[in-house]
């Protein structure tokens, strides 16, 4: 018996040191190409009353949404609410066929992220990067959320790139 615990003591201290040495700072990115040009793209990410025709999180749950008086473009704003959580996102740059940068409020201020959705023509088509970026509360401990956070966008972001890519290719062939 002595043994097991003699084991199970340096686990124990690894569980309660490890936060103080993962990051503040977080951040995700995903990339994908989407063969058509960006000005086919740009008008699903910078109008915010498209997003939820790609984006993971509005497939997956049922999502009530409601809008500012601008959806579109600098000062747009959309307000969120799902049986766990809720949240308010507003797109703070624009610029057209390129960039559309936004703060996401989650939960009244418990998480703020912030992030890019950025376009770049190659050869006709577009390579789009979408990158958020957030920091850790002052408890350490909390950073294990953060890392399943990071791991939670990587999978939305990616599928939410790849429903991007249908919906624009769908739309294109019809």
């Amino acid at each position: 018996m002595k043994k097991s615990r003699s084991s199970f003591f340096p686990l124990v201290v690894a569980l309660l040191l490890l936060p103080f040495f993962l990051h503040r700072k977080w951040r995700v990115v995903r990339r994908i190409i989407i063969h058509v040009p960006p000005p086919q793209i740009f008008p699903y990410l910078n109008d915010l009353q498209n997003w939820p025709l790609w984006t993971e999180w509005a497939m997956r749950e049922e999502v009530r949404y409601s809008y500012g008086e601008a959806t579109a473009g600098v000062g747009a704003i959309q307000k969120w609410e799902t049986r766990r959580m809720s949240g308010t996102m507003k797109i703070v740059q624009s610029v057209p066929d390129e960039r559309v940068v936004y703060e996401l409020d989650i939960n009244h201020g418990k998480c703020r992220l912030d992030g890019v959705l950025s376009l770049e023509e190659i050869d006709g088509s577009t390579r789009i990067t979408w990158l958020c970026k957030w920091e850790s509360g002052p408890n350490p401990y909390g950073r294990y959320l953060d890392v399943l956070h990071k791991l939670l966008l990587k999978r939305d972001f990616q599928a939410g790139l790849e429903n991007l890519r249908d919906l624009v290719n769908n739309r294109q062939s019809a």
